[in-house]
């Protein structure tokens, strides 16, 4: 269990990391003079007054929450590995880590 634990944290870890500068630089790509908007997602839905709103939902909100996920997987490592047995075992200590480890 704590080598599975610790594997999910840093795939976590590696997931965010890897969209963050590899997949969305990407979206955010500037589009040159006389180029297709579709070619560049960022650019043609800001152009599009109707579609303007799923940039900043969709995309500014996502790249900022999806930090929480590694962030959190961490903290369950860590409560894990730090209290494992205790958790395993004790009933009283069950219902003050719950809320941590879902």
């Amino acid at each position: 269990m704590i080598a599975g634990i610790w594997v999910m944290a840093i795939v976590d870890w590696l997931t965010v990391i890897t969209g963050t500068y590899i997949v969305y630089p990407w979206y955010r790509v500037k589009p040159l003079a006389g180029a297709e908007l579709t070619q560049c997602p960022r650019s043609y839905l800001l152009a599009n007054p109707d579609l303007a709103a799923w940039h900043t939902f969709g995309m500014e909100w996502k790249e900022h929450v999806a930090w929480l996920s590694p962030i959190l997987a961490t903290a369950v490592t860590y409560v894990v590995v730090r209290y494992g047995s205790k958790l395993a075992s004790e009933e009283a200590e069950k219902p003050r880590w719950r809320w941590l480890s879902g």
